[in-house]
């Protein structure tokens, strides 16, 4: 299957699971393996194959739009460890994911490739400090 096809075909899949993890339900763990990996999975892999159509478009940002509001909700009391370096981290993938929102919106791929770094960053601090140690 062409990425851009996986895009929407996990769009469409990971809407129906979106209402079932309010704030007050979710665990941190499945706000993170639901939304936030396979959200941040579109934006890396954007560069793969580039969204051609207006449908892989509108994919692609609902997949940032999520990573947005996952972003935001790591900032409320119902996530946040501590309103230290937990609110940096979790900084770091709000300016990421709202970078993300804007370019997916705007269609502009380079602008997402860039994004790498920058969101890769974000995950790999945050679980540097929070993810326990295998």
């Amino acid at each position: 299957m062409k990425y851009g096809r996986a895009i929407v075909v996990a769009s469409m899949l990971s809407i129906s699971a979106v209402p079932a993890l309010s704030a007050e339900s979710a665990t941190l763990k499945e706000l993170m393996t639901k939304v936030v990996e396979p959200a941040s999975n579109a934006v890396f892999y954007v560069g793969r194959e580039a969204p051609t159509t207006d449908a892989q478009w509108k994919a692609l940002q609902i997949q940032a739009a999520k990573l947005k509001e996952a972003a935001a909700k790591l900032t409320t009391s119902t996530y946040a460890k501590d309103k230290g370096r937990w609110m940096q981290d979790a900084k770091l993938l709000v300016d990421a994911s709202n970078a993300a929102v804007t370019a997916a919106n705007s269609k502009k791929q380079a602008a997402l490739e860039e994004l790498n770094d920058p969101l890769y960053t974000a995950c790999i601090t945050c679980h540097e400090h929070y993810q326990p140690k295998k």
